[in-house]
């Protein structure tokens, strides 16, 4: 599987689906889709590591929380990411480490202004090819 995520228009929203060979490559992938949207990753330097832990209830509320976490990262702590490395993902409990950097306008050019992450459309599925989530944001 080649592709990781892409972005889905719809009316008032913008959506990721992402794609993985496994489970946690998955999430790994919805994470970039997002980051994707809020800033160029490739703008952002690798200058601090940030290790988190995530919760829910199942696959999807793990999904929302997880994306909710990034975006808080960036709308409350004004940090942007260039890379994410999901070292564990179960029904329940993600665990990973996100590097970057302090937000810096004079660097980064913000994209598109990200309000939340709406359980609209959730959802994290097996296929026959590996695994795809969708999410839609409210921007």
């Amino acid at each position: 599987m080649t592709e990781e995520f892409e972005i889905l228009e719809h009316t008032a929203d913008v959506g990721i689906r992402a794609f993985g060979a496994d489970i946690r490559s998955v999430y790994r992938n919805a994470a970039r889709g997002l980051i994707s949207l809020i800033v160029d990753p490739r703008t952002v330097r690798v200058a601090e590591e940030e290790r988190l832990t995530v919760r829910g209830n199942d696959a999807v509320d793990l999904l929302v929380a997880w994306l909710h976490e990034i975006l808080y990262r960036f709308d409350g702590r004004r940090r942007v990411y260039a890379q994410v490395d999901v070292l564990e993902a179960g029904e329940n409990v993600l665990r990973a480490v996100l590097r970057g950097e302090p937000f810096d306008s004079a660097r980064h050019e913000a994209r598109e202004e990200i309000k939340a992450v709406t359980w609209h459309g959730a959802r994290v599925e097996r296929t026959p090819t590996g695994w795809v989530a969708e999410v839609f944001l409210d921007v």
